[in-house]
């Protein structure tokens, strides 16, 4: 299945925005997190497994499982920092959201403004804060934050996405969790560990040139897209025998440069 947008002026808005964002230089006064939601489906045994009791040998699991509901994971990330702050949740609803915007908070606390990338969740929103902590405690902790929206049918703009793939295949990989508790045990784990390895900035930031040029990122006037018969569609260059499409160099917008950890 595909997402297909709808190149409408608000859409481009916000696709240009985003990757203004990202080209910005790291500054801890102003960093840029981006937010998602994982759904997790929890299961549990029915029996204990066979494990591999020397070299050469596999660890063996029964097919049977317990389905024990399903649970959440707000995956965070600071792309250019490589900083994890992934939380496990029983569910994604208004009062989740807003704990989680809480922990992002403090985990700045000399952040002069937090650049928070998100979609366009109901839940995502001013709202969901004040009704958590109150009108003047919510409204408060809001405004240290500055929120890009992606637009609509255009999510995978948001960074975050790429920590919730990480976060499925290098934590979760096959292996069966059956409770929440053994959830939040490893995506306090998964955080500690982004800190310490190359599963945080690096592996984000190689991504990074999806971002940049990867998809199509073409610069287009408003008006072109409201009246797209009033002037030539730009030329795209295709080598012969190549499939798909490649944008022309002086149509694609250049990549940021690559991050090294200091």
């Amino acid at each position: 299945m595909w997402c297909i947008p709808e190149l409408t002026p608000e859409y481009v808005s916000r696709m240009e925005n985003l990757l203004d964002l990202y080209e910005r230089p790291l500054d801890p006064r102003e960093p840029v997190v981006g937010l998602d939601e994982k759904p997790v489906q929890l299961l549990k045994e029915c029996r204990g497994p066979i494990r591999a009791d020397k070299p050469g040998k596999i660890m063996k699991r029964d097919s049977e499982y317990v389905r024990n509901g399903t649970a959440n994971v707000f995956c965070v990330v600071e792309p250019k920092a490589g900083r994890h702050l992934t939380a496990a949740t029983k569910n994604r609803k208004g009062p989740e959201f807003a704990k989680t915007v809480g922990r992002i908070a403090r985990a700045y606390p000399k952040a002069r403004t937090i650049h928070l990338v998100m979609d366009n969740l109901s839940t995502h929103g001013a709202k969901a804060l004040r009704d958590y902590y109150g009108e003047e405690r919510g409204e408060e902790l809001w405004e240290r934050f500055r929120v890009h929206y992606t637009p609509k049918h255009g999510s995978w703009l948001n960074q975050a996405e790429i920590e919730c793939g990480l976060f499925g295949r290098r934590c979760l990989g096959k292996d069966r969790v059956g409770d929440l508790e053994s959830l939040q045990q490893r995506t306090q784990a998964w955080n500690t560990r982004g800190r310490h390895s190359d599963i945080g900035g690096d592996a984000i930031v190689d991504a990074r040139p999806l971002l940049g040029c990867g998809f199509v990122v073409r610069r287009l006037q408003a008006s072109s897209l409201l009246a797209p018969h009033s002037s030539p569609r730009p030329k795209i260059d295709r080598p012969k025998g190549q499939r798909g499409y490649a944008l022309s160099p002086t149509s694609v917008r250049k990549a940021p440069p690559p991050w090294t950890p200091t």
